[in-house]
C-alpha cells in the first residue's frame, strides 16, 4: 500500500501478505519499494482477501492515530495483533489459532490473574500444546469448509443483482473487450468484440465459444461476459 503520509520510521509504503486459509496476515513498513522486488499476485481471489484485510487494518490504524498519521507504522503491530486475535467471518476461528494450534492469551488475561491463569500448568500445558496438534488437520478442514460456504454466500448475494442471461448451442455472442483482451482496451473503443458462436454448456452460467469459421476460443466465459449478436 502506497504512499503512506512518512513515518518516524521514514516509511511510505506497507507489503501485506495474507495465508488464504488460516488469514493470517503479515505487514511490513517500507521506505522504498521497487517493482522487481515486489509485484501485485496474479490470482483473483488472493487479491480480494488482501484488499479486504487492507481496510480493516488500516481502518483500525487510522482510528488509532487521529491527526497522528506519521506514527502509521508505529501502531501496526498493535493493529495486526488484535487482527489475528478477532475471529474472522469465512472461517469462524481467529487467524492465531489455526496458525499456532491453540486460543491466543490476551495480555489482559494475565494483568488480571484469569481463570486460565490459576490454573496454568507447565506440564499439563505440553500436554495439551500436542493434542491440538493432533486435531489441527480437522479444524482446518471444518475452517475450509466454513470458508466455502462463506464464499457461497457472498456468490449468491452477487449474483442476486446481476442480470440473468442464457445461451444455447449455436447461438451468435459478442464478448466482452476488457476481459478478452484488457492489455488492448482503450477509450473510444467498442467495449464488445465479435461475433462468436456458441460452442458449449460447461456448467450453469458457463461457456466455450468458438470462431464462426469454427476454431475453438481458449478459456471459458461467464455469461455475464457475453451478449447476443443480432444480424
Amino acid at each position: 500500500m502506497g504512499m503512506l503520509p512518512t513515518s518516524t520510521k521514514k516509511a511510505k509504503y506497507d507489503i501485506v501478505a495474507i495465508n488464504y486459509v488460516t488469514k493470517w496476515v503479515e505487514a511490513r513498513p517500507l521506505a522504498t519499494i521497487t517493482k522487481e522486488k515486489f509485484s501485485y499476485v496474479g490470482h483473483s481471489q488472493g487479491n480480494g482477501v488482501i484488499e479486504a484485510a487492507n481496510k480493516i487494518i488500516f481502518d483500525d490504524v487510522k482510528n488509532r492515530l487521529g491527526e497522528a498519521k506519521g506514527l502509521w507504522a508505529k501502531e501496526l503491530s498493535r493493529v495486526l495483533w488484535a487482527y489475528q486475535a478477532t475471529p474472522r467471518s469465512s472461517t469462524g476461528e481467529p487467524p492465531f489459532k489455526l496458525s499456532y494450534r491453540t486460543d491466543i492469551l490476551l495480555p489482559i488475561e494475565v494483568g488480571l490473574d484469569s481463570y486460565r491463569i490459576e490454573v496454568f500448568h507447565v506440564k499439563g500445558n505440553k500436554v495439551g500444546l500436542r493434542a491440538n496438534v493432533n486435531i489441527l488437520e480437522e479444524e482446518m478442514e471444518a475452517a475450509h469448509q466454513r470458508i466455502l460456504k462463506y464464499q457461497l454466500q457472498a456468490a449468491q448475494y452477487y449474483d442476486s443483482g446481476v442480470k440473468k442471461h442464457s445461451f444455447f448451442v449455436g447461438d451468435l455472442v459478442l464478448r466482452e473487450l476488457a476481459t478478452s483482451m484488457p492489455t488492448k482496451q482503450v477509450k473510444l473503443q467498442p467495449n464488445w468484440e465479435g461475433p462468436y458462436s456458441m460452442a458449449e454448456l460447461v456448467r450453469s452460467g458457463t461457456y466455450k465459444v468458438k470462431t464462426l469459421a469454427g476454431e475453438p476460443i481458449k478459456n471459458t466465459w461467464h455469461a455475464s461476459r457475453l451478449r447476443k449478436f443480432f444480424q
